[in-house]
């Protein structure tokens, strides 16, 4: 038997074996850009593609640069790129999981930069994201360069016909560590219907506080129109009862996944003043039905955010069996108000 002296020894060494293996395996998930790494085209492919003439003057295009542009670095070059005009607002609109700032760029030649005034200039909107996957930096390289060629280039006298807004990092915390996931490690162009993410609440609001009529980049998705009832209305809807529910055995981006099977009926439904009503005539209707159809394997009652019980378990201890979202399925007039953005 070991002493109390010799068990203590003995378990520091441990701790610190623990410790030291922790490190090491901790390692890759703040790895940075290493352009050793990179693959290296074969002299054939070079002669005959060869770089662009063009050079910009940005952090990740700087002359003998191997790597590409920081966040940190991001944000230096947009706040002296500021500071160089006087058509760029540069506000911060959220921060991310470990607290970086997520800058927003407003570019106009009109000297506004409050949304409801650059909409009521009539012109179109322009929003533009980049690097929502962090080590994928072409998109956010892309955003700074066309920021600066906006705002003191060639491009400028677009702004007397355009707004375009600019969120050049959409994952901050990726961009620092160079990696596709923020700090959490859930995917953000997962997160677009639960909008879990800072990152994410942060890019919604922002959209959503300037409506634009072009919105660039391939795995956001936001802007719901959505309206709520003035007054009581009773209404024939086709509601969704839950026939079998079955829950998943793992975690995905931070929920318990279920899958579910409804039946659908036709009922005579009342709905109080409040109620919301989302008009599937809109850009973002394939959105509001991966969120919204209870069996699509993006719903909010595929990732929990709904709870629901199948039809007869009993009702002291479990949820509804009936899905709280009915579906209109024709033309009523309703007497409706416009729920504004937050």
């Amino acid at each position: 038997m070991t002493s109390p002296k010799m068990q203590w020894i003995s378990f520091s060494r441990l701790l610190a074996l623990l410790f030291a293996l922790f490190v090491l395996c901790a390692a890759p998930l703040h790895a940075q850009f290493d352009a050793a790494r990179i693959f290296q085209q074969n002299e054939a492919v070079k002669a005959r593609y060869a770089d662009p003439a063009v050079q910009y003057d940005t952090p990740g295009f700087a002359p003998g640069r191997t790597d590409f542009t920081s966040h940190a670095e991001m944000l230096e070059f947009v706040y002296g790129l500021q500071a160089r005009s006087d058509n760029l607002h540069i506000r911060i609109v959220g921060t991310s999981q470990e607290g970086r700032p997520i800058p927003l760029l407003v570019l106009s030649n009109s000297g506004f930069t409050a949304a409801v005034d650059l909409q009521r200039l009539n012109r179109p909107i322009v929003f533009l994201v980049g690097l929502q996957h962090g080590n994928e930096p072409a998109g956010g390289e892309a955003m700074l360069v066309l920021a600066q060629q906006l705002a003191t280039g060639p491009l400028r006298p677009l702004l007397d016909k355009l707004t375009i807004v600019i969120l050049p990092h959409g994952n901050p915390d990726g961009a620092h560590y160079f990696r596709r996931s923020p700090h959490g490690t859930v995917d953000i162009n997962r997160d677009h219907i639960k909008v879990d993410l800072p990152e994410t609440q942060a890019l919604h609001r922002a959209v959503n506080e300037f409506q634009p009529h072009v919105f660039v980049e391939r795995l956001a998705r936001s802007g719901i129109d959505v309206r709520q009832l003035r007054k009581p209305a009773t209404l024939e809807v086709e509601s969704y009862d839950v026939t079998e529910r079955r829950a998943g055995a793992v975690y995905v981006e931070g929920h318990p996944l279920s899958s579910v099977t409804t039946e659908v009926s036709v009922k005579q439904r009342h709905f109080p003043a409040g109620t919301y009503v989302i008009p599937m005539a809109q850009p973002n209707a394939a959105v509001i039905a991966a969120a919204l159809e209870p069996e699509s394997p993006s719903s909010f009652v595929t990732f929990g955010i709904i709870p629901v019980d199948k039809k007869g378990s009993p009702v002291t201890i479990a949820a509804p069996s009936e899905v709280p979202t009915w579906r209109l399925t024709r033309s009523v007039a309703l007497d409706v108000k416009v729920v504004e953005p937050r």
